[in-house]
């Protein structure tokens, strides 16, 4: 993706696809689902996140912007 990423299309492609990855039969996930508490990601499935969000943003995600802060929902 080039320029600037649309912040409310990024949400919707990220919560489709974090839907179809990870979520359970018969539920969603939204925008405040906990991620983490939830059991819904994990250590190794954060990283199909971050790749995920890499590649939607066209950006590498620096190592101090890991942290559960940024992907707990």
């Amino acid at each position: 993706m080039s320029g600037p990423v649309d912040r409310g299309r990024f949400v919707a492609d990220l919560l489709a696809w974090v839907n179809r990855r990870f979520a359970p039969p018969g539920m969603a996930i939204e925008v405040e689902t906990p991620l983490f508490v939830g059991g819904l990601v994990n250590s190794m499935r954060i990283l199909d996140v971050i790749a995920w969000t890499e590649r939607a943003t066209g950006r590498a995600i620096a190592d101090r912007e890991i942290c559960m802060a940024n992907f707990a929902t």
